[in-house]
Order: structure tokens, then C-alpha cells, then sequence
């Protein structure tokens, strides 16, 4: 049985020195302008020399109404692409593959972090961090855009010299999960009668305009914990990850919950009396589903969790 330090490809011709995916953490010391600065270089540059096979840098925007948090990186336009390829080159020095995350924050921006405009989503539902006010549901046209942004931003990276995409849409905080969660997604539409469409169109953008062979992960929330009207494991199982495995998704990246309620906050980042390897089930679970890698996350602290 291989591993946590045996090689493993993915793709077609992506393969990592080892089975160790350091996880996209967002850092609150980017540029403010979303320029890549000395720090950030700096702390990823230190985290490669730690030795994985892959680092996933975390929450870059693929679109301006998308800036869901001060100091993230931006990658809706080339002229990011030059701190970005500096980057992945620091990455690449320590001989590790560098990934770069995809993230459009939808209906978790607050009006400050874009430029005073209402923040968009699937529905007009409230906003979790802007109390009192409601999300501008997008429209048609715009929703295309966006598919777009997800696409030229993916070529971007690959331009900059990154290995993979990875695709946040996870834990409330990604338009892309406000989509395929009934609890934000009350659209009565093709979007809303197909709540994986998004996901989907997204994948094909990004095939489009990289190429067939470019890796692209997906960060899932295998369970919701929203309530009644979120979603639970049994659709993550038997419709989302056998529909994104079709579209062409090369490693499925295991997370869960998220930050629209306090249970789901709790499985996003679980708390020190939560047992080691909390997660590890769910990718177990849709291990059994996809021939494709599976990652996942949650108090790895034992190698023996990890396999």
C-alpha cells in the first residue's frame, strides 16, 4: 500500500515527490492592491523548503466583484501575472509543485472589499457579514463572465508557471458552493434547476483556455452542516462528485462544512476536542466513487490517517 512518501501523478504528466498537499490557508498579509509582495513570496518560500509535493496557494480572485477579504491576491488581470510567476518560482526552488486556488467569494464580499457595489450571488439572500443587507442576484450575462474570469484566470497561472489549479468551492465562502447549495441557490432557472451547471461550465472553461492535460483540483464541502435546507453527503456522493468527475475534475480535495453556521465553522476548523483525522471518512467515501486522487484535510497528525 503506497505512502504519505511515495510519488503520485496528477494527470497525465503532473507527479509530486510525495503524497504531502500543504492546503490552501488564506494569509491576511498580501498586497492591499492584490499584488504579490516581499512577505507573501517570503512565507511561501519557507513553507516549500518544508518539503511537500505540492502547496496550494490559497483564495486568489478571478474577478473584481469576487474580493471577498482585504490583502488577498487578484488574477483578473495580466498585470498580476508577474508576482504571481515570482511565486511559483519560490515554490519551485525547493523542488515542489506549486497550485494556484481559483476563488470568486459571491455572496460572503462585503460592499468595502468591492469597491462599495452590492456583493453578488445565485439569489437574493442576506449577506453572512454585511447584516442588513441582501446579495444582487446575477444575471445571465453575468454569470457567463464569470465562467469566463475562472477560465482566463486559469491561464493565467499556467502562464505564471503554476502546475494546477485548484478550484475553491467549499465552505459557503465560494459563489461556485452558493450555487450548488439550496440554501442560497432558490433560482428558478437553469442554474437553479441544474445546481452543478456552474460547476461544470467552469471545468470546460478551464480546459478551454489552458489545455486538456492541465490539472485542475476541486476543494468540495463533502457536507454542508446548513441546516435543513443545505445539503448533505448522500448528493455530494451521488450527484456531484460522479458529474465533476465526468467534466474532466483530476483530484477531488475534501474539506467540509463552512462559515454559515456555527456547527459548519466547527468542521471547517475543528476544535481541539474534535478527534484526529475528522474528515478522513468523507474521502473515503468519495474515494470509493472517482479512480481519481482524493485529498483532505483536519488534524492529520498521525501519518498512519493518511494513506
Amino acid at each position: 500500500m503506497p505512502t504519505i512518501q511515495d510519488p503520485i501523478r496528477i494527470g497525465k504528466y503532473v507527479k509530486l515527490k510525495n503524497r504531502l498537499v500543504n492546503a490552501p490557508i488564506y494569509r491576511c498579509f498580501g498586497a492591499e492592491n492584490g499584488y504579490i509582495n516581499q512577505e507573501y513570496l517570503d512565507s511561501y518560500a519557507a513553507e516549500a523548503r518544508g518539503g511537500p509535493g505540492m502547496i496550494v496557494v490559497a483564495n486568489t480572485a478571478v474577478s473584481r466583484d469576487g474580493v471577498a477579504f482585504r490583502r488577498m491576491p487578484h488574477i483578473y488581470h495580466d498585470s498580476f501575472i508577474p508576482g504571481l510567476a515570482d511565486l511559483a518560482f519560490q515554490i519551485h526552488l525547493a523542488d515542489v509543485k506549486a497550485a494556484l486556488q481559483l476563488f470568486h467569494g459571491g455572496i460572503v464580499c462585503r460592499p468595502e472589499t468591492i469597491d462599495g457595489q452590492v456583493p453578488v450571488g445565485p439569489s437574493a439572500v442576506p449577506l453572512p457579514f454585511a447584516p442588513g443587507l441582501k446579495a444582487r442576484t446575477l444575471r445571465d450575462d453575468e454569470i457567463e463572465r464569470i465562467i469566463e474570469d475562472f477560465g482566463t484566470a486559469a491561464a493565467r497561472a499556467k502562464e505564471a508557471g503554476f502546475d494546477a489549479v485548484n478550484v475553491h468551492a467549499a465552505h459557503g465562502a465560494s459563489l461556485i458552493m452558493q450555487f450548488t447549495s439550496p440554501a442560497t441557490n432558490k433560482r428558478e432557472d437553469k442554474w437553479g434547476w441544474d445546481r452543478l451547471l456552474l460547476s461544470k461550465r467552469i471545468v470546460k472553461s478551464i480546459r478551454e483556455h489552458t489545455d486538456p492535460d492541465f490539472p485542475i483540483l476541486w476543494r468540495i464541502s463533502a457536507e454542508e452542516y446548513a441546516g435543513i435546507e443545505g445539503y448533505g453527503f448522500e448528493f455530494v456522493l451521488n450527484e456531484l462528485v460522479p458529474a465533476l468527475d465526468k467534466a474532466g475534475v483530476d483530484v477531488f480535495d475534501v474539506s467540509t462544512g463552512g462559515v454559515t453556521t456555527n456547527e459548519a465553522l466547527a468542521y471547517l476548523c475543528q476544535p481541539v476536542y474534535f478527534p484526529c483525522g475528522t474528515l478522513v471518512a468523507y474521502a473515503e467515501a468519495v474515494k470509493k466513487k472517482t479512480r481519481k486522487p482524493v485529498a483532505t484535510v483536519g488534524k492529520l497528525f498521525d501519518p498512519k490517517l493518511v494513506r
